[in-house]
Parts: structure tokens; C-alpha cells; sequence
């Protein structure tokens, strides 16, 4: 916690910058839940990602402090005018040489977690899929590689390179095809793990062009 909020007796407001879909409710719902544990007393005011006039938002509530996502391009800036700390949710590598406080996803973590549980459940096929230009997909599946073949099996690979947040969906459903295709090839049953929640979903709508029936013959398309 920055130092010019640590001896205080008065509320203080919060203001919290997430998507409120995917796992941006799970991120508050955390936030909160450590915040009531500490022995400041926060007013928190949530603010969707994709609202459209934050910078008003923020200038009406006057906030002493902003936790945002990475990217909040229009909340850091007004941090930055008058001078409120800050602190960046699911920064990368980069976030981390700009900002002083960056609250990270530790990303082979991540990959290991889902390898070892889907070990412990007795599956013996692996497979992933992720997005080659996204670092913590990257590195969600060398934690995830990592643990399986110590244990002397073999990951399938889908790798694309379909940009994430594309403004031409058309571009991104391109793959939904050949994914069909690989996922029909793969030996069942099978643990998959996708990369995100997006590559979750994309999994699953797959799935179903390849009649492939996600209880049965795949364990999880998940992102643990």
C-alpha cells in the first residue's frame, strides 16, 4: 500500500477500473474480500471497463485511490494529473518496468495447477490451446507442458495467432474450423486446457461443429 494511505482514520475512496464479464467479477469479489480484512475503511465504487465516460466518473467520486486493469489507458491518465496512487491488476512484463505497483497472474503457475489436476483425475492425454502472440498463454503452457512430460506423456498443440480483442470478429472465427478438425483427431478421452476463458469458449463452440460431446470424451476446456 502506497505510504500516503497507510496512517489514516478517515473512509477512504476506492475506485476499481474492471471488465464486469469474464473474470473481472472474480477479481472484485477478491478485492473486496482483502480489503475487508485490512484496517483501513474503504467506499468502493466499481467501474465498468468499457464505460464510456470514466474520466467524468472519476472526476465526480474524486477517488484516493484506483485499482485498475492493465490497458486503462484513460483512468491511469487521470491518475497521473492529480497525482492519486494507483496500482495496475494483470500487468506483463512491460507494466512491470513502467509502474511501481503491478499485481501479477504468475503464469506457469497457472499451467502447472491445471496439469497436476488433471493428472490427479487419471487422464493420460493432454492437450492446449492457446495464442502464440500473448505472453501469459505462452507461459500458461510451458507450466503446463512442463508438468506433463515429467510425468512421460505428450501435449497436443493448438497454437494460433488470431489477435485476441481483433474489431473484425470474422478474422478470429477462421480457426474455429481447422480447431473442429484437431480437436476430432485428438485420442479420448482428453484433458484440454485453454490458454483463457476466450480459448475456453472457442473450445467448446469446436467441440460441437466436431460432435464431439464435452462430458464424455473431454475432460475441461478451462482456465484454471
Amino acid at each position: 500500500m502506497p505510504n500516503s494511505l497507510r496512517k489514516t482514520s478517515k473512509i477512504l475512496r476506492l475506485t476499481l477500473v474492471l471488465p464486469l464479464s469474464a473474470h473481472g467479477p472474480n477479481l472484485l469479489r477478491g478485492m473486496v474480500r482483502q480489503l475487508n480484512l485490512g484496517k483501513i475503511a474503504w467506499s468502493i465504487r466499481p467501474v465498468a471497463s468499457d464505460f464510456p465516460f470514466i474520466k467524468e466518473e472519476l472526476d465526480e467520486w474524486n477517488p484516493d485511490a484506483v485499482l485498475m486493469q492493465a490497458g486503462e489507458d484513460v483512468a491511469l491518465e487521470w491518475c497521473r494529473v492529480h497525482k492519486r496512487p494507483y496500482v495496475l491488476l494483470l500487468g506483463g512484463e512491460e507494466e512491470r518496468k513502467k509502474h511501481e505497483l503491478v499485481a501479477s497472474v504468475d503464469d506457469l503457475a497457472v499451467g502447472r495447477m491445471a496439469a497436476e489436476y488433471f493428472i490427479e483425475r487419471g487422464y493420460r492425454n493432454f492437450a492446449f490451446v492457446g495464442n502464440g502472440n500473448w505472453a501469459f498463454s505462452l507461459e500458461r503452457q510451458e507450466g503446463f507442458e512442463g508438468v506433463v512430460r515429467s510425468h512421460n506423456r505428450e501435449v497436443f498443440e493448438f497454437i494460433h495467432s488470431t489477435p485476441e480483442f481483433d474489431p473484425q470478429p470474422k478474422r478470429r472465427i477462421l480457426y474455429q474450423g481447422p480447431l473442429a478438425k484437431w480437436l476430432a483427431d485428438l485420442p479420448k478421452p482428453v484433458a484440454i486446457l485453454g490458454g483463457n476463458d476466450r480459448e475456453a469458449l472457442d473450445i467448446v463452440q469446436a467441440r460441437t461443429e466436431a460432435g464431439i460431446a464435452i462430458n464424455s470424451n473431454t475432460s475441461r476446456a478451462e482456465n484454471l
